[in-house]
């Protein structure tokens, strides 16, 4: 991934703007305000996701949003089933927390929400990029990073059947 925002220079378009690679996430909640109600909520909405691991194809990086808040990130190919039902499963546990989310989260990862310029299109050769734990943290500092508070591993994800079948000759 690193080679990827490299080669095409987004690197030194982004200096200090951008994540360190740390720090690219793959975003499934709205924020919320940092209150000890907030935080219980969000832990015991943690422990009770139980769903499967899953991979996104990512193919392309592109750059959108206002000035001052220009969001560059890897973009996937479709949306996957398992991370359908990863958001899915996210949604429902903050919302029995009554933490609503209004916001659509699409299969991305994220590399700088504070990109000097809109970036087209940039195709690029796949890269699969597994989510296998949900991270709850705090964002802060300058440059912008995030703290970890606590971390929940996903299921194990399923095998391909059409790997599993090759197996067998």
């Amino acid at each position: 991934m690193k080679s990827a925002v490299s080669r095409n220079g987004l690197d030194a378009q982004l200096g200090s703007m951008m994540f360190k690679a740390a720090n690219w996430h793959q975003t499934l909640s709205d924020r919320y305000e940092d209150t000890a109600t907030n935080r219980a909520a969000m832990r015991r909405a943690g422990t009770r996701i139980s769903v499967q691991a899953c991979s996104l194809s990512l193919n392309r990086i592109r750059g959108q949003g206002q000035e001052g808040t220009i969001h560059w990130a890897f973009r996937a190919e479709g949306r996957p089933r398992g991370f359908v039902d990863l958001l899915a499963a996210v949604r429902k546990a903050l919302a029995d927390e009554y933490l609503g989310t209004g916001s659509g989260h699409s299969p991305h990862v994220t590399i700088s929400y504070n990109a000097p310029c809109h970036l087209g299109s940039i195709t690029m050769k796949p890269i699969n990029w597994t989510i296998a734990e949900i991270l709850l943290v705090e964002g802060t500092g300058t440059p912008y990073h995030y703290d970890v508070i606590e971390r929940w591993s996903l299921r194990p994800a399923a095998p391909d059947p059409a790997e599993q079948q090759l197996s067998l000759f």
